[in-house]
């Protein structure tokens, strides 16, 4: 019998191999400069004189202030109705995990797939009961 997770890697690997970035929340972050501390306020760093430090992707960040996941993305024709539709935001992006990443994905500060930051909108355990992968439902930040 194959197992769920088999068959992900198998359609991970159809399509490319994608991998999320997770950034880690800010509080675990290494790469803060000297003397900036965060101010929710500005939602950024900023040092004594006012000057600011915004990181806006992983790019701002080093190497230990993320990790990848793989991730299975998914769409087609119901996630471009519910965009024509107006119920989600164009370019809101749908894709599974597997069970042993839904928390670094639910505590990331963002998430980055294809050069774009997201932000988490909704990580659903399925099946109910007995989850073997999660669905999310990512929103352009």
């Amino acid at each position: 019998m194959t197992t769920y997770a088999a068959t992900f890697a198998r359609m991970r690997r159809l399509a490319g191999s994608p991998r999320l970035v997770c950034v880690k929340p800010r509080a675990q972050w290494s790469s803060v400069p000297s003397g900036y501390t965060f101010d929710a306020s500005y939602d950024a760093f900023l040092d004594s004189s006012g000057a600011v430090w915004k990181p806006t992707t992983s790019s701002d960040l080093s190497a230990s202030d993320y990790v990848t996941v793989p991730f299975l993305p998914v769409g087609g024709s119901m996630a471009q109705a519910l965009a024509a539709g107006g119920l989600v935001d164009e370019g809101t992006r749908y894709g599974h995990i597997l069970t042993g990443d839904a928390v670094t994905v639910q505590v990331a500060q963002w998430l980055e797939i294809d050069g774009y930051a997201y932000n988490l909108a909704e990580c659903t355990a399925t099946p109910a009961g007995a989850p073997q992968w999660y669905v999310l439902r990512l929103t352009k930040r």
